[in-house]
């Protein structure tokens, strides 16, 4: 995706899911939920020149698009979700500021640190988390040494994945505004559940509206 598309995304204009509820009983039930992107101002020449120390090979596409945009949030709920004493706001994809990357990068190779070394064949325990899904503890983490060098890979504590999410940072920006209902509910583990402000039920998406207003 160039990022002309990516800026044409975000400024639907009233972003938001058909949803259903979560559990079962209430297959027939729908409920619309507005959505919010929170896309963050260009990253400073400091931030620029360390994102290019973590990430020094494959990064000329990461670095034009911090030069932008410093990481962003999509598909967060316009309401809290309320879990018991807990409360949530859900949102789909996440891409760290720069000054995030060091310590969530940390965070990533602490839960790979019990991967042996022959089954790390595309590099994740040395790649750097430059994204996840939000309150999951899942990352999105690109290559950075060897031939998968550039390439992004989604970190699933639950569900541990061989394949590459993306073979590059712009067929990632793609991935993450194509489908987001499936992205949400299948790819990324069905973690986003979003709120209807009311109840404490959980809406799953299951498709992507450019103008929830109208719905």
């Amino acid at each position: 995706m160039s990022y002309e598309s990516f800026e044409s995304f975000i400024r639907h204009p009233a972003p938001g899911f058909a949803c259903r509820p979560a559990g079962r009983g209430r297959e027939s039930e729908r409920f619309t939920v507005r959505v919010a992107h929170e896309v963050r101002p260009p990253a400073t020449a400091a931030d620029l020149a360390s994102l290019g120390r973590l990430i020094p090979a494959g990064a000329e596409q990461i670095l034009a698009f911090y030069a932008v945009h410093d990481g962003f949030i999509l598909y967060r709920d316009t309401r809290i979700l309320k879990m018991g004493a807990y409360s949530i706001q859900a949102a789909g994809v996440e891409l760290y500021r720069v000054e995030e990357m060091e310590r969530n990068t940390t965070q990533m190779r602490k839960s790979l640190a019990t991967l042996p070394d022959k089954q790390d064949t595309n590099g994740l325990k040395t790649s750097v988390a430059i994204g996840g899904s939000p309150h999951s503890g899942n990352y999105f983490a690109m290559t950075v040494r060897g031939p998968q060098a550039g390439k992004v890979f989604f970190v699933d504590h639950d569900d541990w994945r061989q394949e590459a999410f993306a073979d590059s940072f712009e067929q990632f920006l793609e991935l993450i505004c194509t489908s987001p209902a499936l992205l949400l509910a299948k790819t990324l583990g069905c973690t986003a559940r979003y709120s209807d402000g009311e109840t404490n039920s959980q809406w799953i998406p299951i498709e992507y509206l450019e103008n929830a207003a109208s719905s």
